[in-house]
């Protein structure tokens, strides 16, 4: 669930002071976010304007989280790094509660209607980012199993019935399958787990910034992958574009090759991603959860199966 803070603009310069990023000049509210909130701030040094985003939110991020940026970053991933205040820390807390943290402003555009090569791009970043943090641990993913069906039931009683038996088929059934021993096979590390459209930046057709790791944890990498193919590939019809998705896929396993058993569990893993955020977007409906609600139907009747020679 969502504990957004805003503070006033005095409370705001107090908080940037802290890092020695100079004073601010100017500051801005961003609109898009679900769980955080963020501020696009402007600071000077002498006669440098530089640009950062501040993030306020009710917990501070994991120490995974911040191995990953650093990691990503390291690998020369275009990537937000905190900047770190005298003490070394990246996050600081907020009086009355919460905690702040201090980034980089990455150039570009969220892509609102991502191309064939913008998907590529976000499988080749997805691919080289598994690679440079493979040696990390992080915490399981929290939106498991177990996460869906609490979830579910408290939902339950406010949809309607079609919505109800959908959901619940779809809990029920990917529940049975993440119990199977070669779901537990599948390739394993840390994911992303939230690059949707808002979490990316392009200049055309190239990749500026991916941001938000706030969900940074240990996932199938595949998993990666049905997150992206859920926003970025979705068709008028409601479905799935082919082309979009093939192109997410084959750059990635140009990085990083797919395995038969990835492959073989693509369309449960693109099911767990339209259910997980369609649970999350009843928690906090600031997007529509009608989009993916639909997606999830669409995979349940229609699962789009993959043949080796189709992605290499």
């Amino acid at each position: 669930m969502s504990e957004r803070i805003d503070v006033s603009r005095p409370r705001l310069e107090l908080l940037v002071a802290a890092w020695p990023v100079g004073p601010v000049i100017a500051a801005e509210r961003i609109t898009l976010g679900i769980e955080n909130t963020n501020y696009f701030v402007t600071t000077v040094v002498g006669d440098t304007e530089r640009e950062w985003v501040l993030t306020l939110m009710a917990h501070p991020p994991t120490r995974s989280a911040l191995e990953v940026l650093d990691a990503a970053d390291a690998a020369g991933l275009p990537v937000p790094v905190p900047v770190r205040d005298g003490a070394g820390q990246a996050t600081r807390p907020i009086p009355g509660g919460g905690f702040a943290l201090l980034a980089p402003r990455l150039p570009g555009r969220h892509p609102e209607r991502p191309t064939a090569r913008q998907c590529a791009a976000a499988g080749r970043f997805l691919a080289r980012l598994h690679r440079a943090t493979a040696s990390l641990v992080a915490p399981p993913h929290p939106r498991n199993a177990d996460w869906m069906r609490l979830r579910a039931a408290v939902h339950r009683p406010r949809l309607g019935f079609r919505e109800r038996d959908l959901l619940a088929a779809a809990v029920h059934g990917l529940a049975t399958l993440q119990a199977r021993g070669d779901w537990r096979r599948l390739p394993h590390g840390v994911v992303h787990g939230d690059l949707f459209r808002d979490n990316a930046l392009f200049e055309e057709e190239r990749l500026t910034g991916v941001i938000d790791f706030h969900h940074a944890a240990q996932a199938p990498l595949a998993f990666d992958l049905a997150v992206v193919a859920a926003d970025w590939c979705r068709s008028a019809a409601g479905g799935l574009d082919r082309e979009r998705m093939l192109a997410l896929l084959r750059a990635y396993d140009r990085e990083r090759a797919l395995t038969a058993l990835e492959r073989c569990f693509w369309p449960t893993l693109l099911v767990l991603a339209a259910t997980r955020f369609w649970i999350a977007r009843l928690d906090s409906p600031r997007k529509p959860p009608e989009e993916l609600r639909d997606l999830t139907a669409t995979l349940l009747r229609h699962p789009p199966l993959l043949e080796p020679a189709l992605v290499v």
